[in-house]
């Protein structure tokens, strides 16, 4: 059986590919924020039965091998083969954790062995610290114990970007980015029998460039890695399920 999960990613040359996290923050303030992420899954051929499935998803800190950092087990109802995940609802997520070096997951569905490839899980300190952002500017301004001020400046402040920088509120979260140019791209349409895809860049695959790549599918979610072969200068791309024709890889070389 195969996971089939779109996986928006960025990732350093040396790595896998990583999904992003969306932060749960509850409507109501409480004394800690939860540590939460939610994840959608397709299960693949052979498709679980219609129904509530126990799905155990452990965290490592190795695309492959090695014991759990942290595991959790969910109940989930599957719909012809799709669930949503919400990591962290039985017991937050640690801090650590999230803030760690990037991380790992696998999934197994009713006591059956671990699916691969891992998902690898980026760091999101950035995304904690707008969560508690955004809970300090929820709060009465005379609330007390807590930081009202940045650099000697009290009160309201307005955080501006500039220089091509973007700061947008996504949520519960405040997304800052910049605007990066490619040194290459390009895509990969599927030939629906072959999962793995090979691309060779003019431009020299050194570990400090950064490579992105997103699958695009219109009916589904896939579940992705890249790794790089130094002797042929390739990218090699790997999906959970062959694509099809109307499925494409999007990649991108940047600094």
């Amino acid at each position: 059986m195969t996971v089939r999960r779109r996986s928006m990613t960025t990732s350093s040359l040396s790595t896998l590919a990583c999904i992003a996290i969306l932060l749960a923050t509850p409507p109501s303030l409480t004394a800690q924020l939860p540590r939460s992420m939610s994840v959608p899954v397709v299960f693949g051929s052979p498709l679980p039965d219609d129904g509530l499935h126990t799905v155990l998803v452990r965290w490592y800190a190795d695309a492959a091998g090695g014991l759990p950092l942290w595991q959790e087990s969910l109940t989930t109802q599957i719909i012809s083969g799709r669930c949503d995940l919400i990591l962290g609802s039985t017991t937050p997520l640690p801090d650590t954790l999230l803030r760690s070096t990037p991380t790992y997951l696998g999934y197994s569905l009713d006591n059956e062995p671990e699916r691969l490839p891992r998902t690898m899980i980026v760091p999101v300190a950035s995304a904690l610290t707008a969560a508690y952002a955004e809970v300090a500017a929820r709060l009465d301004p005379r609330a007390s114990g807590l930081v009202t001020s940045i650099n000697e400046l009290a009160g309201p402040v307005s955080i501006i970007g500039t220089g091509g920088v973007s700061i947008r509120r996504q949520g519960s979260a405040l997304m800052i980015t910049s605007a990066t140019v490619a040194i290459e791209s390009g895509s990969i349409r599927g030939d629906g029998r072959s999962s793995t895809y090979r691309v060779r860049p003019t431009t020299t695959l050194q570990s400090s460039r950064n490579v992105t790549f997103d699958v695009h599918s219109p009916t589904t979610h896939l579940l992705g890695q890249v790794r790089i072969d130094h002797d042929t200068n390739e990218l090699v791309f790997s999906v959970s399920a062959p694509l099809l024709s109307d499925e494409e890889i999007h990649w991108s070389i940047i600094p």
